[in-house]
């Protein structure tokens, strides 16, 4: 019943959460550009030590051509204030494919029954018209046999405290996050879904209107043999929809739609050697594609399309 409520609630569903870019670009990926993801990626055992983790920070990338850095940071905190009451931390950005502005979120969380928490979820900001805030609902506990719920309400007060221009919103951008995780037997089972609902932006003065979308999904399946050995796969997509229209100006970099999409198929299985070596292999699939249309006569338009299938294996310290 859980795995098939997770089916639902995660399988075959497009995504990217919002992050506040509203450039609209070309990519300059190369096809070697995955290897490079995958050579630059934390492994397997490191990824899932981070996943139960409950504090801490780390730090990953590498060179994808002359121009172009590939970068991964996360953080998170968690600190209890008392039986029922904590507080934590979380910021996570990757580029890989156009810059990306660098976003955090605050929890408050109150746990009035061990398997009942609600948290209340924002980003504060100088800028009060970037202010983030959001409520969310967890039934269990992190990080295993959980299912939370979350939304965030995006540049909240943006119409009443813009006081910089004369640009509003016609609806908030408003972030709904699905995650959850299940153990049963030598399974594991653990995903999440975003979802930024479709918003406008309209800046009168250059008369330029924005509207963005976006959904993300990832989901993990393992199945541990022992403790230290695994089989298991990652599923990874997004779909990401801009458009930046300004109908009296040729200005091309506001005369731009586009469509971005990735997915990602990883199977992978892990071995270990001895207690200090382990060893991962693994048949990795990657698709990307940023459909660019150029609204002014449509010569700077362009289908750009990757695709990776590689066969690969890795031997690393247990303890590193």
């Amino acid at each position: 019943m859980l795995l098939a409520a997770f089916g639902l609630v995660f399988g075959g569903l497009p995504a990217y959460a919002f992050d506040g870019a509203r450039q609209i670009s070309k990519s300059y990926l190369n096809p070697e550009n995955f290897l490079d993801l995958q050579a630059y990626s934390f492994s397997k055992r490191e990824d899932d030590l981070w996943y139960e983790a409950d504090n801490g920070w780390r730090s990953g990338g590498g060179s994808l051509g002359l121009d172009l850095l590939y970068l991964l940071l996360e953080v998170k905190l968690r600190h209890p204030l008392s039986e029922s009451w904590s507080v934590g931390f979380e910021l996570e950005q990757e580029e890989f494919y156009e810059i990306k502005p660098l976003n955090y979120l605050v929890e408050v969380e109150w746990r009035p029954q061990v398997w009942l928490g609600v948290a209340f979820v924002g980003m504060p900001e100088y800028d009060k018209r970037h202010v983030d805030e959001g409520l969310g609902i967890t039934l269990g506990r992190q990080p295993w046999d959980f299912l939370r719920y979350r939304r965030v309400l995006h540049d909240l007060y943006y119409n009443e405290k813009n006081f910089y221009d004369n640009s509003t919103y016609d609806a908030h951008p408003v972030e709904d996050v699905w995650e959850g995780s299940v153990r049963w037997e030598k399974w594991r089972l653990r995903g999440e879904r975003t979802e930024v609902r479709p918003f406008t932006q309209r800046f009168p003065a250059e008369q330029l209107t924005f509207k963005s979308s976006s959904v993300e999904t990832v989901l993990v399946l393992d199945w541990q043999r022992s403790p230290e050995q695994l089989l298991g796969v990652t599923v990874k997509s997004f779909d990401v929809r801009k458009l930046r229209k300004a109908p009296n100006t040729t200005v091309r970099a506001d005369n731009r739609r586009q469509r971005l999409r990735y997915e990602s198929l990883n199977f992978y299985g892990l071995q270990p050697f001895n207690p200090d070596w382990h060893g991962t292999f693994g048949l990795r699939w990657d698709w990307f594609r940023n459909e660019f249309r150029d609204l002014v006569d449509g010569h700077d338009s362009e289908d750009f399309s990757l695709k990776s299938l590689q066969l690969y294996s890795e031997l690393r310290q247990t303890n590193s």
